[in-house]
């Protein structure tokens, strides 16, 4: 499953999803069934971003790694924001985003 097939299922439910900030608004909300509640907290951060890309450029501080340093190898799950296979396994947020944010383009350590 990804952000969009849970998208998919809210809208099929007549279910809209929107961002308010960091916060993710399913309206009604009373509509939404337990189990689908439980896909929607799993991918929040990959809806928010999503739902952010179809509006405007990407938020990477929606999904930047927020562990003051980084340690260990990260998993196979790809970041739906910067399209990297860089999820911390600390706090489930991306460190490519986080890199993104570090040296934007143009300002990094190469360029």
């Amino acid at each position: 499953m990804s952000a969009a097939d849970v998208l998919d299922r809210l809208a099929e439910l007549g279910i809209t999803a929107r961002t308010s900030g960091e916060k993710l608004l399913l309206e009604p909300g009373s509509k939404v069934p337990p189990d689908l509640l439980v896909e929607v907290r799993a991918y929040k951060a990959a809806i928010l971003a999503y739902l952010r890309r179809r509006v405007g450029p990407p938020d990477y501080a929606a999904t930047a790694c927020v562990c003051d340093i980084p340690i260990g190898p990260t998993g196979p799950v790809w970041c739906a924001v910067c399209h990297l296979p860089l999820i911390c396994p600390g706090c489930g947020r991306c460190r490519g985003c986080k890199l993104s944010i570090r040296f934007p383009p143009g300002r990094g350590p190469y360029g």
